[in-house]
């Protein structure tokens, strides 16, 4: 299952969210889309999957885009290791 910011509370790169959202992670069996590399590159109990905006076609068909890359992977990838996933985009 993934996570995404329209099912968890809005971020704003604060440490203590970012703890909740991994440990809700966590607790959920959830794995983390992001594109920020930098807070979440070092996390390995937690299912991670960082994709980048830049990657994805700009605008409104980066939702679509980005829900294929997510369902491609997780076909292919049904039972993912615990650790950081680059798809390809």
């Amino acid at each position: 299952m993934v996570t995404t910011r329209s099912t968890l509370p809005r971020l704003a790169c604060r440490p203590q969210k970012m703890r909740r959202l991994r440990r809700a992670a966590r607790a959920d069996g959830r794995a983390v889309v992001t594109e920020n590399v930098a807070d979440f590159c070092a996390e390995r109990d937690v299912v991670l999957v960082f994709v980048l905006k830049k990657n994805l076609p700009a605008g409104g068909g980066q939702a679509a885009a980005l829900a294929k890359v997510l369902d491609r992977r997780a076909q292919d990838y049904p039972d993912p290791y615990l650790g950081p996933h680059w798809p390809a985009t």
